[in-house]
């Protein structure tokens, strides 16, 4: 999140929109039209590597003083759903954060990478009246960010996307094999999922019981294995003789 953290912060002072910033005076989110406008910006700024959409500013720059508390106290999962209705994904990696622009409050989706890229599997559509539709974007393309706008990409924004995702990719094996070199002597490296399951597997990792979200998953103890024995068995193994209480 550390590139996404610099283009907030970026975006709080920025004088005019670029390619990870876009500006919006005021939405309308009872609008089909507005809604296709901010997924297909969400889906382009995803597409080329994240970006931020500040709602309440004008194209110029300025604060609208347009209430923005409609933006931020939408559910995450709203957006989630609306992504998912034109692109069969259910893209979630963004964040909704209230900023201050000149003393003023504003709002911003924070969008990180897809990690993969989202294609609209429908047009969309809206009504403009008159019996007339609107089209914020084709069924079967897939959009990025060229400069200040969300376009439809070519062969260069593939090749961009794949080469970013490739270099992302090798510097998690890079750092995975950086952790196993770095190991101490005489550890074992172990290649544990990442969920964590109760087992039976002899070969399971046993581990000592802990709140730390990232210890492996730990072996499930059989009680017929480890207590054996029922209380009335262990009497008789030990001879005791039962003596009753006095009144």
């Amino acid at each position: 999140m550390a590139k996404l953290d610099d283009i907030v912060s970026n975006a709080a002072n920025a004088k005019r929109e670029s390619k990870y910033i876009d500006f919006k005076e005021s939405v309308n989110l009872e609008q089909t039209r507005d809604w296709c406008e901010i997924v297909k910006d969400v889906v382009a700024m995803a597409n080329s590597g994240g970006g931020c959409i500040l709602f309440g500013v004008k194209n110029n720059g300025v604060s609208s003083n347009w209430n923005v508390d409609p933006i931020l106290s939408l559910d995450p999962a709203l957006i989630t759903d609306k992504i998912n209705k034109y692109t069969g994904d259910q893209f979630s990696e963004f964040d909704i954060r209230a900023l201050t622009r000149n003393d003023k409050k504003i709002a911003a989706f924070v969008i990180d990478a897809a990690q993969h890229p989202l294609i609209f599997t429908r047009p969309g559509t809206y009504d403009i009246g008159d019996g007339k539709q609107g089209n914020a974007f084709a069924q079967g393309t897939i959009y990025f960010r060229h400069g200040a706008k969300s376009e439809p990409g070519n062969s260069k924004d593939l090749m961009g996307y794949i080469d970013r995702r490739v270099d992302e990719i090798r510097k998690s094996w890079l750092g995975n094999i950086r952790k196993v070199v770095q190991a101490p002597q005489g550890h074992k490296i172990s290649i544990l999922p990442p969920n964590v399951f109760e087992s039976d597997d002899p070969s399971a990792v046993p581990i000592r019981i802990t709140d730390d979200p990232h210890a492996p998953a730990y072996k499930k103890l059989n009680p017929n294995v480890t207590h054996p024995h029922r209380q009335k068995e262990i009497i008789n193994i030990l001879g005791i003789v039962s003596i009753k209480p006095l009144k």
